[in-house]
């Protein structure tokens, strides 16, 4: 069967994000790329403060190799979530809030 796109707008994924990832910068948005976020962080009262990204650099026993790199807290006054509703970091939301 074949594709009719005649009048629509047919554009490579990569250039789209890199793209969004241009204008939310140009918002002052912070974007990480290469950096997975680890685990939700949260203030006293069960607010979302933040993420943690996993230490990078780690060989396969857990000893550090030469480009070790701690991993960071970032702390946001505003969290997206952008993994799906599948991703490790929902299903730790999901289970808090239920």
């Amino acid at each position: 069967m074949p594709m009719y796109n005649h009048g629509n707008y047919v554009v490579r994924l990569g250039h789209l994000v890199r793209w969004l990832g241009e204008q939310a910068e140009s918002l002052g948005v912070e974007l990480y790329p290469g950096y997975a976020a680890s685990e939700v962080l949260y203030h006293d009262d069960g607010s979302i403060k933040g993420i943690a990204t996993n230490d990078v650099g780690i060989d396969k026993t857990g000893a550090p190799k030469d480009t070790f790199e701690r991993g960071m807290e970032l702390h946001a006054k505003c969290t997206v979530f952008s993994e799906g509703c599948h991703g490790h970091l929902a299903k730790q939301l999901f289970t808090r809030l239920q």
